[in-house]
């Protein structure tokens, strides 16, 4: 965000030459650089969805499998896995706060 900042800076004087144009450029700029640095956030998200309900699965297999452990055990081990999932996702989304503040109120 705050080398966003620095480009708008930079940009003042050509947008008094050139109000409209450097306004849409510069809009259209903001919208693609918060657009793909989402896209990866959530892209980054979904992995880690993946990968930790693929671990889930492994777990709850190897517990359900254990004569020491019962049903108490998978649903102990979902329960975490479930915290730490909305944990991370609640972080993607925080994450994009400053991202969609660039962009104004409108979108």
């Amino acid at each position: 965000v705050v080398c966003i900042h620095s480009v708008r800076d930079a940009l003042r004087r050509a947008h008094t030459a050139t109000p409209q144009l450097v306004s849409k450029v510069f809009m259209s700029f903001l919208s693609r650089t918060a657009s793909t640095a989402m896209r990866g956030i959530f892209a980054e998200t979904a992995a880690f969805l993946v990968t930790t309900l693929t671990e889930l699965h492994a777990d709850c297999k190897r517990l359900q499998e254990s004569s020491s452990s019962g049903l108490d055990d998978v649903l102990e081990q979902i329960a975490k896995t479930e915290q730490g999932l909305l944990k991370h996702i609640f972080g993607a989304l925080l994450d994009c706060q400053p991202l969609l503040s660039l962009l104004g109120p409108e979108r």
